[in-house]
Formats: structure tokens, C-alpha cells, sequence
């Protein structure tokens, strides 16, 4: 019985997203703070999400492990540490806490406590929502101009960010320089924080025989299939040739609009697999990094897109524009722009690459994740960050 229920709930709530919205709206207001640390001198309250405290797997997004190694670099810092959901609407006293850091309507609200005396950090975990929400309403009109059909978008941000983040004393922001510069001019103290990559400790750099694979691509992402550029992938992929591949990864069957837009691209060419989404420690996951050479990502705009970096790590070679936010070097190649003909080119000339160049490349990429990606590293800049902006630690220690 608890099945059929649990089905049907999914079933309404796919149907009609609007009760999904007025349920989450209604919980917001009862998602009140939780104890994750103990023992400290100060106290500090982040802004994030909660749900990673309570579960085993963290291996669905990179921010379920951020936020956990975030609460350990604050332990580590002397602090005792809350977290409350970003969305949450309970009403918090912040009078007890020394440090806010994170986002969201519970990181706003703190501007009207009276009694808050401490330090505000804004995590901002994508690029200025002002430039994401414009980017990818223009990728909606260009799929309209190319399809006759408007979308609605996926991965629109509105909250009161940026009083947040010209007042707050310091922004952290996941990514490279141009996400940071897409923040040029609101607050002067700004830190990037490298985006970690998503994979248990075991997983290792995939061997492959590259002249098997050598135009196997994978587009790897979460939600927002037009705004990640899926569609002028799929669109793009479908003039080449019968050896090229392409695998596509990622939780984009609830987006039915776009699956009933692209259902031939999706399931009826053979150039392409669809498998949904892929838990990266999973057997299949390593069977899909095994038969590419390429991670793929035409995205409008990210902040450090943790699912590029994470199959990069496994070896994979970052076929990116500048919006998604990847540092590229000498082993990666970038999408100049987002037009069927420019992914084509891309494509064509990755795939013209050598097996001796593929594996330098893809040799650089993999060193490159685990070092710059790791969670260690992503613990040493985020210590030092806050240890920068947070003077009363710096006279503690």
C-alpha cells in the first residue's frame, strides 16, 4: 500500500508540479537549523543543505560532500556548527552565531537581525544568477527560433542575492576567474573555492584503447537540458558521421517537454544512448567512461560544473565552452560558441586527434582534477579563505 501511494504522489506530483511547489513552500517554514558539530569556543551557522548529514551516499552532487567537509573545515577552526536549508523559512535567532556562510533566503534574512554581530560570507555556488537567468533565457528563444517551441526554464535563481552580496563581508564563489568576473564590481573581498570532483576514493583513471573511442563523446550533467546545451548536442551530433557516439547522463526524463521534443534524437538514433541518471561510483558509470574519450558541455553558464570535473578525474577530456567554467590547459578544447556548426567543428576535430595525443590529454586532465579538485584541496582554500575574512580567528590562533 505504502508503494502504490508513494507512486502516485510521484505521479501527481510530475503531473502537476505545482503541488511539488506549494509542499515545499509549506515545509520551508518547519526546516529549522541542526546541530552537525560540537565542542568549539564559537559558533557558526551555514546556509546550504541539510539532507547530506543524514545520508550515507554522497556521491548524487558534489555539494552533499561540500557542505559536510565545509562543517569540518569550521570544527577544525574552533567552531560549533549549525546548518539550516538555504530555502528555509523558519524563523532563526542568529544572535548566537560569530559566522554566517552560505546562501539563500536564510542567509538574506540575517540582514534584518539586529542582534547578529557576527561575520556574513555569501557562497555563491554558479555564476551572477542575473547573467545565468539571461543566459538561459536566450538559449529558450533559441531553441523557439530553431523549433517553434518555447520551454520554460530550469535553472532560473530568484532570491534577494545581490543585497546579499554587496553588503556581505566576503563572497565565496565555486569556480574560475570568469565566474568570478561575472561578479566584477559588487563586493571587493572575493575568493574562489575550487568545485571538488564526485567519486569514491577507488576510483581510478579508466584505461581505454583510444582508437576505439577516439570520437565517443558523453554529456554528463544534472537538470536544464537547454540550458546545459543538450539540445544542440543531440541536434549537432545527428549530421556526423555513424562513428561518432555520443552517451547522455543525467536526471532530464522529468523534463517531459524536452523528452517529447527530442524523443527521436534521444531514442531512435543510434548515434546516441540515453541512460538517465548515473551514480558515479556505480559499475555503469565506469563502463560509460570506458567506451569515451570526451566529456562534453555546451553550458550557458556554471559555476565549476562538478559533473565535467568528476569525469575528468576518470580521464575524460573536457569539451567545454567558456560558460561552464572549466579550467581547459593545454588538454582540453573549447567550444568557441553555441551553435550546431561550432559543437560540429568541435566534434569533428576532436576526432581527428591521435591515439598518442588523446592519451597525453587525457593523462593531463585526470592529474589535473585530482590535484586542483580533490576534497583536500578544496579543504586547504576553504580554510584559508575563511581564516582571511574572519579576523577574530586569526588573533585565536
Amino acid at each position: 500500500m505504502k508503494t502504490i501511494i508513494k507512486d502516485g504522489l510521484q505521479r501527481l506530483k510530475a503531473k502537476y508540479p505545482v503541488v511539488s511547489r506549494i509542499r515545499s513552500q509549506i515545509l520551508s517554514y518547519f526546516k529549522k537549523p541542526i546541530s552537525v558539530r560540537q565542542g568549539g569556543h564559537n559558533k557558526a551557522l551555514i546556509c546550504y543543505i541539510t539532507h547530506p548529514f543524514q545520508a550515507q551516499n554522497h556521491r548524487h552532487h558534489s555539494n552533499q560532500k561540500e557542505v559536510i567537509v565545509m562543517a569540518d573545515v569550521l570544527a577544525e577552526l574552533d567552531f560549533v556548527v549549525d546548518v539550516v536549508d538555504y530555502n528555509s523559512e523558519f524563523d532563526i535567532d542568529y544572535a548566537p552565531y560569530n559566522l554566517l556562510i552560505g546562501f539563500g533566503g536564510a542567509f538574506a534574512r540575517s540582514f534584518s537581525a539586529p542582534n547578529f554581530r557576527g561575520k556574513r560570507i555569501l557562497h555563491m555556488t554558479g555564476a551572477n544568477p542575473n547573467f545565468s537567468n539571461e543566459a538561459e533565457a536566450r538559449r529558450s528563444r533559441s531553441l523557439w527560433v530553431r523549433r517553434g517551441v518555447l520551454l520554460a526554464p530550469r535553472r532560473e535563481v530568484y532570491w534577494p542575492w545581490m543585497f546579499s552580496a554587496i553588503n556581505a563581508d566576503a563572497m565565496f564563489i565555486l569556480g574560475n576567474n570568469w565566474t568570478r568576473s561575472t561578479y566584477d564590481g559588487l563586493n571587493q573581498n572575493t575568493y574562489l573555492i575550487s568545485v571538488p570532483y564526485v567519486a569514491p576514493v577507488e576510483h581510478e583513471v579508466i584505461r581505454k584503447d583510444f582508437s576505439k573511442t577516439k570520437q565517443n563523446f558523453c554529456w554528463f550533467a544534472g537538470g536544464g537540458a537547454v540550458h546545459k546545451g543538450l539540445d544542440i548536442l543531440l541536434e549537432a551530433i545527428c549530421v556526423l558521421d555513424n562513428d561518432f557516439h555520443l552517451d547522455v547522463c543525467g536526471p532530464i526524463g522529468r523534463e517531459m517537454e524536452f523528452v517529447s521534443l527530442y524523443r527521436d534524437l534521444l531514442f531512435a538514433n543510434p548515434k546516441v544512448s540515453f541512460h538517465g541518471f548515473v551514480d558515479v561510483g556505480s559499475q555503469k558509470m565506469r563502463d560509460i567512461i570506458a567506451n569515451n574519450t570526451f566529456v562534453i558541455l555546451p553550458s550557458c553558464s556554471e559555476g565549476g560544473a562538478s559533473s565535467v570535473i568528476t569525469c575528468m578525474a576518470a580521464g575524460l577530456i573536457p569539451v567545454v565552452t567558456k560558460e561552464s567554467s572549466i579550467e581547459i590547459g593545454d588538454f582540453g578544447i573549447l567550444i568557441e560558441n553555441s551553435t550546431n556548426s561550432s559543437i560540429l567543428e568541435t566534434m569533428l576535430l576532436a576526432g581527428t586527434m591521435s591515439r598518442e595525443e588523446l592519451e597525453v590529454r587525457s593523462e593531463k586532465s585526470a592529474v589535473y582534477a585530482r590535484l586542483e579538485h580533490s576534497y583536500d584541496h578544496y579543504a586547504k582554500v576553504l580554510r584559508a579563505s575563511i581564516l582571511c575574512v574572519v579576523d577574530f580567528l586569526k588573533r585565536e590562533l
